[in-house]
Order: structure tokens, then C-alpha cells, then sequence
């Protein structure tokens, strides 16, 4: 996938899951008992939000940084999985329901790779 098209996907993304309550379901992590998970606290988008209801950084900043994380994840992502030979690679790009029948032409009724 063209990198342009993949870094709108990734911040278009990030901001869905914002309008869509993203911060408050920080919030709520943060009001559990001990606090977010170890885990938690170091996933994309949450270890950047947590930031910012520290008050180390705007709402804003915040937000470009998740959104710069996902990024430079995407990428070590990508280059992983060229080097592997089982990676078939489709074009998201195409039509929802040519990548669908090119996805089952792939697997047979089990689930199993053909």
C-alpha cells in the first residue's frame, strides 16, 4: 500500500476511535484498582493519552504522537512481514468485495489455506 494512502488510513483511524470515546475509556482504565495493566499502559494510543491526563502534553500532541507511533509501527510491521515467503500480499486499495473473493479463493470451507 502506498505510504500517503497508509498514513491518512492510520491518523483517519486514530481519530474514529477518538470521536468515538477513546479518552474516556483511558479514563476508565485509569479509575481501576492499581490502575492500567503494565501492558496497557505501553499499548498505542493509550501509553500517549495516559500522557497527556498526567498533564505532560496538550490533547493535541497527544494525538500526533499516537498517531506518529502507529505510523513508525506500521512500518517495522511491513518490514517483517516482506521477509516472510508466506505473506501474500493484497491491494486494500482495490474494491472491499474483489479483496473479499481474493481473500476466498485463498481458503477452503474449513478455514484451511488452499
Amino acid at each position: 500500500m502506498d505510504r500517503e494512502v497508509l498514513d491518512r488510513r492510520i491518523a483517519e483511524r486514530y481519530r474514529r476511535q477518538f470521536d468515538d470515546g477513546f479518552l474516556d475509556e483511558v479514563r476508565r482504565l485509569i479509575d481501576l484498582p492499581g490502575g492500567p495493566s503494565r501492558s496497557a499502559a505501553q499499548a498505542l494510543g493509550y501509553r500517549e493519552l495516559l500522557s497527556h491526563l498526567r498533564g505532560e502534553c496538550t490533547l493535541d500532541g497527544a494525538i500526533g504522537e499516537a498517531i506518529s507511533a502507529t505510523r513508525q509501527f506500521a512500518r517495522r510491521q511491513e518490514r517483517w512481514f516482506r521477509r516472510d515467503p508466506r505473506i501474500e500480499w493484497l491491494d486494500v486499495a482495490d474494491d472491499p468485495l474483489v479483496v473479499l473473493d481474493q481473500v476466498l479463493e485463498r481458503f477452503d470451507a474449513t478455514g484451511q489455506q488452499r
